[in-house]
């Protein structure tokens, strides 16, 4: 039996400059436990893969010379699209703004994440590079409450009178600055915020007071839910709803 190998081709594969949000779905991993026995939970589940799955087709047709690449796997999921300019910024905060505020008002379901920029392959279900790590440490490490952050470099003045005016629009109508300093997606408060956003509010007002209701126990687990779902009640309240 002859051995064969496997011979990649590297002949144009090679890092971009992309912006990539890493968002992590919350409660996802109890949901998917309780699916196993309750039809209600499964089609949660399977409610919100299909928003996903509708916004990643959406997307693809409609991003012709500035493709978006979306992975989900499991209770993770990877958005990207190759920045250029302004646009490519504004396009991709509003797309993360809907997605947010669907899962939200369709299914309940509350997201995490972090927003950058840097070197990035990103083709199909593969996406690696410093872009890759950078965005996963500020969900994992920085945002910590249901919202998705945006790194403070996409902010920063360049210098060009026009885009520092597209930046500070960005932040009045867009996004929102926490106590912490980060700003991140204003999904129920923005702009754009409506008709979509009184349901999901709605929603989510009456998950995080069910979920603080259910605590019965203080450890590290209960600890960081209370903060979550807190959280969300004060953005909530701040929102006006």
């Amino acid at each position: 039996m002859s051995e064969e190998y496997f011979t990649p081709k590297l002949e144009g594969q090679e890092y971009g400059q992309y912006l990539v949000a890493f968002i992590d779905i919350l409660g996802f991993r109890s949901i998917v436990e309780k699916s196993a026995n309750n039809t209600e939970y499964f089609s949660k589940i399977l409610h919100a893969t299909q928003i996903i799955e509708h916004f990643v087709g959406y997307e693809k047709n409609k991003s012709e010379g500035r493709k978006v690449e979306v992975t989900q796997f499991s209770d993770s999921l990877v958005i990207s699209r190759p920045y250029h300019d302004s646009n490519d910024l504004w396009q991709i905060i509003m797309n993360l703004d809907l997605v947010q505020k669907t899962l939200a008002r369709d299914v309940g379901i509350m997201i995490r994440g972090g927003l950058t920029t840097g070197k990035l392959y990103h083709k199909g279900s593969i996406s690696f590079g410093p872009a890759f790590v950078d965005a996963y440490d500020l969900e994992n490490k920085v945002a910590k409450n249901p919202r998705i952050i945006i790194d403070p470099k996409l902010l920063e003045p360049n210098g060009d009178e026009i885009n520092d005016y597209r930046m500070d629009m960005l932040k009045k109508s867009n996004l929102k600055e926490d106590v912490d300093g980060h700003y991140f997606i204003n999904f129920l408060g923005g702009y754009f915020a409506e008709p979509v956003a009184t349901e999901a509010a709605k929603k989510l007002k009456k998950y995080a007071e069910l979920e603080l209701a259910n605590i019965r126990e203080v450890n590290k687990q209960t600890v960081s839910i209370r903060e979550k779902m807190e959280w969300m009640l004060d953005y909530i309240e701040q929102c006006g709803y």
